[in-house]
């Protein structure tokens, strides 16, 4: 299950990489991109904010992990979420490969 999560986040990180000029720069990003992406997917249950939410891959690997998890969910009902999550996090990734190759 973390695999899930984490692998979008590593993905949106590559990304990140590219805009950052230090490691303190990219450190004090990375929270503040983080900080937006957990208010925005429900963490702190702001509800409006879910709406903006649910285009980001990590909500939807989220939203797996809970319905798995807490409402004992199966597999196969949410294995649609999850090769949602996974073309997400491989388009992210070949996006990021991309952009590192024009650097």
């Amino acid at each position: 299950m973390i695999p899930l999560i984490a692998l979008p986040m590593v993905s949106l990180g590559t990304l990140l990489s590219l805009i950052a000029r230090s490691v303190n720069s990219a450190a004090n990003l990375s929270v503040v991109i983080g900080l937006m992406l957990a208010f925005t997917a429900g963490i702190w249950f702001l509800s409006w904010m879910q709406i903006i939410g649910k285009i980001f891959p990590g909500t939807w690997a989220i939203e797996v992990a809970r319905s798995i998890l807490v409402y004992n969910t199966s597999l196969s009902e949410v294995a649609l979420d999850v090769m949602k999550v996974i073309i997400s996090t491989a388009a992210i990734y070949a996006l990021g490969i991309l952009a590192y190759t024009k650097v």
